[in-house]
């Protein structure tokens, strides 16, 4: 397998990043529709994941509470628009 970025989802910051290379040496698929809800909830897991960590990195043990606290927010924001 060639080297390079598999699989990744195109966020402003790598699509700023592909911008600079050029065109045939990049290769682009859209998220098939299938798996369009998991690959993108594990994205926005990532993102959290990493939010929670700098929440801990800035304030070490007491963080949690407010690590529950945002992701509450998060939560009630998801569920003012889930589809039931």
């Amino acid at each position: 397998m060639e080297s390079g970025i598999y699989e990744q989802i195109i966020n402003k910051q790598l699509s700023s990043e592909l911008e600079k290379l050029p065109g045939d040496c990049k290769y682009q698929e859209k998220v098939d529709a299938a798996e369009a809800s998991k690959v993108l909830a594990t994205y926005v897991a990532g993102l959290l994941q990493h939010k929670m960590d700098c929440m801990y990195e800035s304030s070490g043990d007491n963080a949690l509470s407010d690590q529950i606290m945002y992701i509450n927010k998060v939560i009630n924001a998801i569920d003012a628009e889930v589809c039931d």
